[in-house]
């Protein structure tokens, strides 16, 4: 399982990623924990930005939040997180690749909503060369991620009824 954990003051804790494959789409999901962030319901949000081995940079991009707890490898327990599932568009170059995760909280002020930063880390893997493909875009499918994890929860909340 790939994964970057913070701990409670925002550092970096621990982190686990495998070598992934160039132009491989959807295959990778990265999750992201933080002991700051122990609800389900949450007002924190987490981002990954990337930088490729040929210097194009891609992010921020917002990670969906996992419905349910995930087994944090780190801890061997279950916690909250984030993900975010890696399109071809990011691994597309062979090479070195940097990610910096990011973990906000959402603050409201009278009527000023803010995101303060809570955590920061940077981290780096390698990708693969493999036989080229078209490139996806992440973004665009973890959108398509989002829609459906909100379809899915309006679902739940009709049959509630």
């Amino acid at each position: 399982m790939n994964y970057i954990y913070f701990n409670e003051k925002g550092r970096l804790k621990g982190k686990h990623l495998d070598d992934l494959v160039a132009t491989s789409h959807l295959a990778d999901k990265i999750y992201l924990f933080c002991d700051l962030d122990q609800e389900l319901e949450t007002e924190y949000s987490a981002s990954l930005a990337f930088k490729r081995a040929d210097g194009f940079e891609i992010g921020e991009i917002e990670c969906l939040r996992e419905a349910s707890l995930i087994l944090n490898p780190f801890t061997k327990t279950e916690m909250p997180a984030f993900s975010l599932e890696l399109g071809s568009d990011i691994l597309a170059v062979p090479g070195p690749l940097k990610i910096t995760a990011r973990y906000y909280r959402t603050v409201v002020v009278g009527e000023t909503v803010r995101e303060i930063r809570k955590a920061m880390g940077m981290v780096a893997t390698n990708v693969l060369e493999a036989v080229k493909g078209e490139p996806r875009s992440t973004v665009i499918s973890n959108i398509n991620r989002r829609i459906d994890a909100l379809e899915a929860r309006i679902e739940a909340l009709e049959s509630d009824q």
